[in-house]
Order: structure tokens, then C-alpha cells, then sequence
């Protein structure tokens, strides 16, 4: 379990929330310049567990994906962070508790070779 705000070390696949979204992309620089693709998980409020949409997104091994979610309304937001390292096959999960939600995320790995 993991609760904290991830650092910058080093080259690697970065997801960042956006305008009630999550941003994909291969690095930082691209993040930083606006060049990324925005996966909308969800934008409103959750009044009871439930599934939210499912993405596919391309990771490169040997890398780090991260997760990023902001919690709260855009003036008093929560910054919460996970980190994932690929594997070529099977799942991770991860939880982010806060006083009045757990999160729970659920990665999971399959390979494509190329």
C-alpha cells in the first residue's frame, strides 16, 4: 500500500491526472510540453463503491508507470500517487486510503512483442 506523492528519478512512463483525467505519456518533457493523451477515468462525485472505465495503455519494460489522482474539488485537492513496475504477465494492486475514500487500483500485465 502506498500513500505519498512520487518523485521525478530519472526517465520513465508517466500518468499524471488532468482536468479530472489521467494523462499517458513515454516522459516527462512531453507531460511538461502539453503533447499527451488524456484517459478520462472519471469527473464528478462517487456517492457509493463502484467500477469506473477501464484503459489500455502501452508501457515500456524496465520502466515505472505512475499514477496520479487529484481528490477534492479544484480548490482543495488531494494529491495522491502510485508507482507500478511492468511485468510481462499477471496483476498488481494498490490501495490509497483518505479520511472519507479507499481507492483501489488494479493493474494488470500482459506482454506484446515486437
Amino acid at each position: 500500500m502506498k500513500n505519498n506523492r512520487c518523485g521525478d528519478e530519472g526517465r520513465r512512463s508517466k500518468t499524471e491526472e488532468h482536468m479530472g483525467g489521467i494523462v499517458v505519456s513515454d516522459d516527462k518533457e512531453a507531460i511538461d510540453d502539453e503533447k499527451f493523451v488524456e484517459i478520462r477515468l472519471f469527473d464528478g462525485t462517487i456517492t457509493e463503491p463502484r467500477g469506473l472505465k477501464r484503459s489500455v495503455v502501452a508501457v515500456r519494460m524496465r520502466s515505472l508507470i505512475e499514477l496520479n489522482f487529484k481528490v477534492g474539488a479544484l480548490s482543495y485537492s488531494l494529491d495522491h500517487c502510485c508507482s507500478f513496475k511492468p511485468k510481462y504477465h499477471g496483476h498488481d494492486t494498490q490501495e490509497i486510503k483518505i479520511a472519507f475514500a479507499l481507492i483501489s487500483m488494479k493493474v494488470t500485465w500482459s506482454t506484446l512483442f515486437l
